[in-house]
């Protein structure tokens, strides 16, 4: 974890075996933990020319993580997109076979749109990346840091390779929890609007939810016999 890298004996050993592993320089890591233990922030120039802006990206980090902290759903909307990227960054052969899909995605999670953005561009260039390699990745440093921790938490249990069969199927689920997440979020939205909404809104937004919890029950379905905690109670949690 974060908190292993920040604080004990063992802290430069750890430090440099979470750099060699994700293909970073031990030296910069090292500053940029040492950098949050004292609350500065290290200047950096990591942007997408054109593509990231990053007072913006920082502003809706910060929305984003106000919503989280009070929103359940939201928080399973997250974890779902970080899991999304974090497959695709370690097997960045499911680009191809979900690039619609993920392209598609009203992302709530700033870091995981950045993340998206950035894959995509190289994929479109044919400059693909291989395995968990974040060097050179030219990104914000709080989005690197989300995802340096989540390859950390996925490398602590090693996996065996898996087919491609069983890589596509986690995408698709999670997938499928993603929109079923964005449309319980949507739901809750239209239940907020009821108390203030008149008579001809109000038979507005009940066709409205209606759709939605129509379209929620087919997504329901289709996760693993219809039970909507199944998946998230086993394989990648949302």
């Amino acid at each position: 974890t974060l908190g292993a890298l920040q604080a004990g004996p063992n802290q430069h050993f750890l430090l440099e075996e979470a750099a060699r592993t994700l293909g970073l320089n031990p030296t910069e890591l090292e500053r940029e933990f040492s950098s949050r233990r004292v609350g500065q922030r290290i200047p950096t120039d990591r942007r997408i020319p054109g593509q990231i802006d990053r007072p913006r990206a920082e502003s809706r980090t910060s929305v984003a993580r106000m919503q989280s902290n009070q929103d359940p759903t939201a928080v399973r909307l997250m974890r779902t997109e970080r899991n999304l990227l974090l497959e695709i960054l370690l097997n960045p052969a499911l680009v191809a076979r979900f690039h619609q899909q993920l392209g598609r995605l009203e992302y709530s999670d700033p870091h995981s749109e950045l993340l998206w953005r950035f894959l995509e561009a190289r994929f479109l260039t044919g400059n693909i990346w291989s395995g968990s390699e974040l060097r050179g990745f030219d990104l914000p440093a709080d989005t690197m840091q989300v995802f340096i921790q989540a390859l950390m938490s996925r490398s602590a249990a090693p996996e065996e390779s898996r087919p491609a069969e069983e890589l596509n199927a986690v995408m698709e689920d999670l997938l499928l929890q993603h929109e079923r997440h964005s449309i319980q979020k949507k739901i809750a939205e239209i239940r907020s609007r009821y108390d203030v909404a008149d008579s001809v809104e109000r038979s507005y937004l009940i066709e409205e939810e209606k759709r939605y919890t129509d379209d929620l029950q087919r997504i329901n379905t289709r996760l693993r016999g219809g039970d909507p905690q199944r998946k998230e109670q086993g394989g990648h949690k949302t």
